[in-house]
């Protein structure tokens, strides 16, 4: 199941007895852990009915002792088992009887939680878990969900938000692109343009264009955008300024292979006759990257976007072989760009 359907749950208090968060965004899947908890758990008596496990010497016997205590003047125990703890994937025979047996037969008043991003099935354990664990989805949200759950955390800061000033933040943000990108980072940008908005009360594209940072996968475009143009300067200023933020060579030499790469896809996708709508789904993209990225691809065109894509195939083996010095790689690439 979704969160979504979790939250339901909750609310119509029917729980589960052994439960399983999977996925990559672990802020959506600890603000429903602390839901769950304030429904399940009578106020005040948090810190009789919860434990909470993420060290990794914790044995399978330490959770199924805790798990099988009663409930102290609550209606349920909820007892948390981090990912750190690795307990999952252990593989031990031990581990495995013992989860094994509990998971058969849980306890009918107490909660228990495993995080995990994700199982292997392929184990006893994990196809036991599986099986008989509720099992719930924290996958990147799509952009539908996405932007309601902007809007809502917007309302919850006592402020409203334009629909322009939610897609910009989406964009600014790059999280329908970026595997680096969760939750957790926009619920932080979010908190600024809440205090940025202060008594005007209304989050508007300007006020999101004023305050965040745009994402490095985003100005890595800009950098290439200005070499193909001939701002040779301009993209060395830009390279130059992601160096003093703490970026490596070889992470923006990675970033600028996969932004090339996929404006070589929209490129041979369009030449087919393709529209944006039409690409957007080939390369899995939302519709605004194509948009941002067509006007470079039409300037550079398939041939040379495919020629460029081999230069770099070219550079990244003398990285590697340490026949030229990263940092100068990437400098000599975007001034033979420009040129």
């Amino acid at each position: 199941m979704k969160y979504q359907e979790l939250n339901r749950q909750i609310k119509a208090g029917e729980f589960a007895r052994i439960y399983l968060f999977c996925g990559k965004e672990t802020h959506i899947a600890g603000m429903m852990e602390k839901r769950l908890i304030g429904a399940a758990v009578a106020p005040g008596m948090e810190q009789l009915n919860m434990e909470v496990f993420s060290d990794r010497e914790i044995t399978a016997a330490d959770i199924i002792d805790s798990a099988r205590q009663l409930p102290m003047m609550s209606p349920y125990r909820v007892v948390i088992v981090r990912e750190q703890t690795g307990i999952l994937t252990r593989g031990d025979k031990e581990t495995e009887e013992i989860l094994g047996a509990y998971i058969k037969r849980p306890e009918p008043q107490t909660i228990l939680i495993f995080h995990a991003e994700a199982v292997d099935k392929r184990r006893k354990l994990g196809k036991t878990l599986s099986a008989a664990a509720a099992v719930v989805s924290f996958d990147k949200l799509t952009e539908e969900e996405l932007t309601k759950w902007i809007v809502r955390r917007v309302e919850q800061g006592g402020k409203t938000i334009t629909r322009r000033g939610v897609t910009a933040i989406i964009e600014r943000t790059m999280y329908l692109t970026s595997d680096d990108v969760g939750t957790a980072m926009i619920d932080t940008e979010i908190g600024k343009l809440i205090d940025y908005a202060g008594a005007s009360g209304r989050i508007t594209p300007e006020s999101v264009e004023r305050v965040l940072t745009e994402a490095v996968d985003d100005n890595v475009y800009h950098m290439i955008d200005a070499a193909v143009a001939g701002r040779t300067g301009d993209a060395l200023m830009m390279l130059k300024n992601f160096y003093l933020r703490g970026e490596s060579p070889l992470r923006l030499f990675g970033l600028i292979v996969s932004q090339c790469r996929l404006m070589t896809q929209i490129a041979e996708l369009a030449k087919k006759g393709q529209g944006n709508a039409a690409i957007a789904k080939a390369v899995r993209r939302p519709g605004f990257v194509i948009r941002k990225m067509m006007p470079v691809v039409k300037r550079l065109g398939a041939d040379a976007l495919e020629e460029m894509m081999i230069a770099l195939a070219k550079w990244d083996v003398e990285m590697k072989t340490g026949a030229v010095d990263p940092a100068l790689a990437v400098e000599l690439w975007l001034t033979r760009l420009s040129g």
